[in-house]
């Protein structure tokens, strides 16, 4: 195969020790997996391997191999590649030295190709900091045991991605805690919202519905007092009849609206527009005989007002369904109000 030639060799004067099982298995990694364009350099045993080849070899060997096999990568390009661009004459000649500097011998195997002419003895400047892996041994003995298998006895640390809630330290399951109860409160938020986005449509809409109380309230207890209707027009009785009617299935479907976003409606709370002194000023119009004029100028004001509340809590609701209802009511007031302007029939 193209790759058993990238053997390690431990003769006198390479650089660092691949033991047998690291060399077979990145050979076995470089003949399945490294790119066509760089595959023909290993095919070809006596080609020319170009420095350009050289790098994306060497760049394709840090990116694609294992962890436990990239601390050889260096080595085993200098052993199997890198050293192939230098020839081996019987007598090698001895290069110079300048001082700071000394010679480090290439291993004897890798690719049959015809070197370059820079690539003769590989320097080291020692007058430089150089990495603990490039530095030749002063022996050549293979490692120790331990040493040799410590990817596996030592191996790297895994990056720590999301952990579950209760998995980190104290503090984080503290930030966690509080980001949930923030999120609780945002959607509690928004569901009291959707009346229309701000705390004071509640009380709008709580405000429409005691003015459909009071109607509710003056037009019931004209037709439940027999001595009252009689003091009424028929035009009059009728306007009561479908008023109490028409305006109590508004203010049940607004209830169940208020209800359904979170707002409760008590009894307390719906009679506060209930007002004694209209009922007062009825009970003196029915001894003085006035009793239907004074009902139709009461209603025909309780209905403007609950007519003008409607349509400021109109224009604060956004949402669709408040607005349906509100809609209806209006229009529902507006023919109520028509009916009782029409002139009285006895």
């Amino acid at each position: 195969m193209p790759f058993s030639r990238y053997s390690s060799r431990s003769s006198a004067g390479s650089q660092t020790y691949i033991p047998p099982h690291i060399q077979q298995a990145m050979d076995r990694h470089m003949q399945q997996s490294m790119p066509a364009h760089l595959r023909k350099y290993a095919e070809n045993s006596n080609g020319y391997v170009p420095q350009h080849a050289q790098q994306e070899i060497a760049q394709y060997m840090q990116k694609s191999m294992p962890s436990h096999l990239k601390r050889y990568a260096k080595p085993y390009m200098q052993q199997s590649v890198m050293a192939q661009q230098t020839p081996s004459p019987a007598t090698p000649a001895a290069p110079s030295v300048t001082p700071g500097q000394t010679i480090i011998p290439g291993p004897a195997s890798g690719f049959n190709t015809v070197p370059p002419p820079e690539a003769t003895s590989q320097v080291q400047d020692l007058s430089q900091p150089q990495p603990a892996q490039s530095a030749p041994p002063a022996q050549n003995t293979p490692p120790s045991p331990n040493q040799e298998f410590d990817f596996i006895t030592n191996p790297e640390t895994p990056k720590r991605g999301f952990t579950l809630p209760g998995s980190g330290s104290q503090s984080t399951r503290i930030l966690l805690a509080a980001a949930g109860l923030l999120v609780v409160i945002i959607v509690f938020t928004f569901v009291k919202s959707l009346l229309g986005g701000n705390s004071n449509l509640a009380a709008s809409f709580m405000g429409v519905i005691q003015d459909q109380q009071e109607i509710i309230h003056l037009v019931s207890s004209t037709t439940n007092q027999q001595n009252q209707s009689q003091n009424l027009s028929s035009s009059s009785q009728n306007f009561a009849i479908t008023a109490q009617l028409s305006i109590a299935s508004a203010q049940n479907s607004l209830g169940n609206y208020l209800v359904a976003n979170g707002q409760k409606v008590n009894t307390k709370e719906l009679n506060l527009k209930v007002n004694p002194a209209l009922d007062a000023q009825l009970t003196n119009a029915a001894t003085a005989g006035t009793y239907d004029t004074t009902f139709r100028s009461i209603l025909t004001t309780q209905l403007n007002l609950y007519i003008n509340d409607m349509r400021q809590t109109y224009a604060q609701t956004k949402g669709k369904h408040g607005r349906a209802l509100l809609n209806g009511d209006y229009n529902q007031a507006q023919l109520l109000l028509t009916q009782l302007g029409q002139p009285s029939t006895s």
